[in-house]
């Protein structure tokens, strides 16, 4: 978030401090998702499959909002914004969690 303000406010940013603000935020989700798959590996067989089904409810939910929203534009809605496609897999993702944790206590 600090990137993107700092790349909002017009700041007079050196070239070289401009990519730093960029890459960092980019370099920090790459290390996460490593981590994530890290995790992943170790988990027992029941918590993968949770989380493979949260995984998979995220995903396709952000496949069916993509799709969805792209004949809403068609028809007259205003763009999409990536900020709405993230809240709606991260949202399903946990849902998909809830169900599987719910469903296999």
């Amino acid at each position: 978030m600090g990137a993107h303000w700092a790349l909002k406010a017009d700041l007079e940013l050196a070239t070289a401090l401009v990519w730093l603000l960029v890459s960092t935020p980019i370099l920090l989700m790459i290390a996460a998702v490593f981590s994530y798959t890290h995790f992943l590996r170790n988990a027992d067989e029941l918590l993968q499959k949770i989380q493979m089904q949260g995984l998979a409810m995220g995903f396709g939910a952000g496949v069916v909002f993509v799709t969805g929203y792209q004949l809403l534009e068609a028809a007259g809605a205003s763009e999409m914004q990536t900020d709405h496609l993230l809240i709606v897999m991260i949202f399903s993702w946990v849902a998909g969690q809830l169900h599987g944790s719910w469903r296999y206590r």
